[in-house]
């Protein structure tokens, strides 16, 4: 039996029971199917380094300097250099990038693998073979793997870090709850490396579960915190001196980028903005993928660098200022275009058929409205934020974060995608439940 304390979000260890014979048939052809599709769809449908462009370009070119050992300067701070070093490690051990791809397969299971776990701890067996499913078939965790960016491998650490969190909270001894909760700390960090927008969720599922602990005036959250933030502390650090150190001393956590999303997604109906750094020699354009599907076509040039955090801040802080309403509804755009916008970046055509645009539509009836309905179902123990809705909590606060990040700054699919694995579980609980309910009416 999983031991469960007081701030468990199950009454009963149901991931404790072993899968019927029909479940494990379904999980096993989840993970041959899906995995061999995965594996060809990387290798030979939609390679990596043969879709080389946009932000992948950036990627791209930091692996090969990292790999070689090249020298980093202020424009290295633009992304987090968790995936860049990443396929530079790799590429160290296997210039051709086949091990880069099969590692990005390893990590698309892994993704795989972890909704199925999550699911299972929070509501049964049933509902991970249902969230096993829909992860299977979900393209977008398919097309990220198969590209050169950091979608997969955050996506892989938001849902380990979740994960342990989970274990951390349903753990009966000090030692494996402070153990469970320093792997949680050490794989949000590693989370951040990946992307900035884990930095959001962090804070708002840490808030949550605080106040959830405060209304059970549960002491015992303090030394779930305290190992998350030793954890964290561990990655953030070495991350931060390096990205304040290639900053020039202004202080920066992981990359140097928010400044410049705000600008993005803060300045009008510009589709592109041009930063050109006359004292660096340097030149770089940037287009905002929420911008360019609303048709937007305008183009503004910077007489400034795109990573002048101050000089990006205060002109976005001029804009906004100028067009309150207008900024407010960019932010609002920017927080619907999460879910409504209409296909994926970078696109996903195949023998003339936009299976991004596919995806999304998938997306709305399949995951994000029964997600929904499982929210709604616990609705007055989340908002009273009672002990029994901590599960539902834990999986829609890293979401809320994320929503308040582009809130902020700037918007695409992609940034909602490594959280879907986590709506996927509230999905399943939806299903699961009109299974149930679909059966005893059979049965009546």
């Amino acid at each position: 039996m999983v031991p469960i304390s007081p701030l468990a979000p199950t009454a009963a260890p149901a991931s404790a029971l072993p899968l019927t014979a029909s479940e494990r048939r379904i999980a096993w052809t989840c993970w041959l199917i899906g995995g061999l599709f995965r594996l060809i769809y990387l290798l030979v449908i939609h390679p990596a380094t043969a879709h080389v462009y946009s932000d992948m370009n950036g990627y791209h070119e930091r692996a090969l300097n990292f790999a070689n050992a090249g020298p980093e300067g202020i424009a290295d701070t633009l992304y987090p250099p968790g995936a860049s070093m990443l396929f530079g490690w790799l590429l160290r051990l296997d210039p051709s990038w086949m091990l880069v791809m099969i590692v990005q397969w390893l990590l698309s299971l892994a993704v795989m693998g972890l909704v199925f776990l999550i699911a299972r701890r929070c509501y049964g067996n049933r509902a991970a073979v249902i969230a096993l499913v829909l992860a299977t078939v979900y393209f977008p965790f398919l097309h990220y793997a198969a590209l050169l960016l950091s979608e997969n491998g955050f996506t892989a650490l938001v849902l380990a870090s979740g994960a342990a969190l989970l274990f951390a909270l349903q753990s009966g001894s000090l030692v494996a709850r402070m153990g469970w909760a320093l792997a949680a700390g050490l794989l949000a960090g590693l989370a951040i490396a990946f992307k900035n927008t884990m930095l959001g969720s962090l804070v708002l599922t840490g808030c949550a579960l605080a106040i959830i602990a405060l209304r059970r005036r549960d002491r015992r959250f303090l030394t779930i915190a305290l190992a998350v933030a030793v954890g964290l502390s561990v990655v953030m650090a070495p991350l931060a001196l390096r990205c304040t150190r290639l900053n020039e001393g202004r202080f920066c956590a992981s990359a140097n980028n928010l400044a410049m999303n705000v600008l993005l997604g803060h300045y009008g109906r510009v589709r592109e903005l041009v930063w050109i750094d006359r004292a660096r020699n340097t030149t770089f354009s940037f287009t905002a993928v929420n911008s360019t599907l609303n048709g937007y076509e305008g183009r503004e040039v910077l007489d400034f660098g795109v990573y002048d955090g101050p000089a990006n801040a205060a002109l976005a802080w001029q804009w906004m200022s100028a067009h309150p309403v207008e900024a407010l509804r960019l932010s609002l755009r920017n927080v619907a275009s999460l879910f409504l916008a209409p296909t994926l970046w970078p696109s996903a055509w195949y023998r003339g058929i936009d299976f991004g645009a596919w995806s999304q539509r998938l997306f709305w009836p399949l995951i994000l409205l029964p997600a929904a309905l499982t929210l709604l179902r616990h609705r007055r123990a989340m908002l009273r934020f009672e002990p029994a809705a901590q599960r539902e909590w834990l999986l829609l606060a890293p979401l809320i974060g994320l929503m308040v990040s582009v809130f902020i700054s700037i918007t695409e699919v992609r940034f909602r995608v490594p959280f879907d694995g986590l709506l996927m579980v509230l999905a399943a609980d939806s299903w699961r439940a009109f299974g149930v309910a679909l059966a005893r009416r059979r049965t009546d």
